[in-house]
């Protein structure tokens, strides 16, 4: 998977304070640039170059996914709403 993606965290303030005085000294550019270099490492020491080969093409085969993929029919989106939307119509009128 290539690129970025944005990420919201939340952490303790002590923490943040923590990592913004490593940016003041500057150890890091940014805070992001700390939580990138924090997270690098710590899934370095959890997956092997293996593991992580093998959950990056699963990761990449779901990013691919289409919607018609998981229809019994290979319908697209629109179709699987506007059954479900009916079913749900149908369900309400029955009670």
């Amino acid at each position: 998977m290539d690129g970025e993606k944005r990420v919201t965290v939340r952490l303790p303030v002590d923490d943040l304070a923590l990592i913004s005085s490593l940016v003041s000294d500057g150890r890091y550019e940014t805070e992001s640039d700390f939580v990138r270099t924090a997270v690098s490492g710590l899934l370095a020491q959890l997956f092997t170059p293996e593991q992580r080969g093998k959950v990056l093409l699963q990761a990449s085969k779901l990013d691919s996914a289409d919607i018609s993929d998981f229809t019994i029919d290979g319908s697209g989106a629109e179709g699987v709403f506007r059954e479900a939307l009916g079913r749900s119509l149908s369900d309400r009128k029955e009670c």
